[in-house]
């Protein structure tokens, strides 16, 4: 446990805390280091996430309305990661999706005020606990974002 804590904080160190897109300071969107805050699905993702203890007995499906859709910056207008703001029961909190692209291949089309329903597992980070959607379902849409390993499908 102590590890995985302090593997996370090391990776947001290297990248910067999972911010809205204007305060986002990793700049850096090529797929090699994988860090926690880009969520990229490298390496480095991949042994921090097996590592946090990831499993499918870890997921909870979330149910809220869209409060903000916020873009990250990629290397191109299609890889860039989207996070979502949402009211819950629970007060609000920040999903991790997936790049613009995939969103946008899957059919997903969501905007502000919609409801929305996600599968996903928490992650801790700088600026409290973010969630990482494994699936979402809005506007009568559903996409499968990760596989049973948590690894991004993108």
């Amino acid at each position: 446990m102590k590890l995985a804590f302090h593997l996370t904080i090391v990776a947001l160190v290297w990248c910067g805390p999972a911010e809205s897109a204007f305060a986002h300071p990793c700049g850096h969107h090529n797929n090699e280091h994988g860090c926690v805050a880009c969520d990229h699905g490298g390496p480095a993702w991949r042994q921090l996430n097996r590592q946090s203890g990831y499993s499918s007995a870890n997921l909870k499906t979330v149910s809220g309305k869209i409060l903000e859709i916020v873009y990250l910056p990629g290397d191109g207008p299609d890889t860039g990661m989207v996070d979502l703001r949402i009211q819950t029961g629970a007060g609000p909190g920040l999903v991790r999706l997936a790049p613009s692209g995939f969103l946008r291949q899957g059919g997903l089309r969501l905007q502000e005020g919609d409801s929305v329903t996600v599968k996903v597992f928490t992650v801790g980070a700088m600026t409290g606990e973010i969630m990482v959607a494994t699936e979402v379902q809005g506007k009568g849409a559903q996409m499968r974002l990760r596989g049973p390993s948590g690894e991004p499908l993108w």
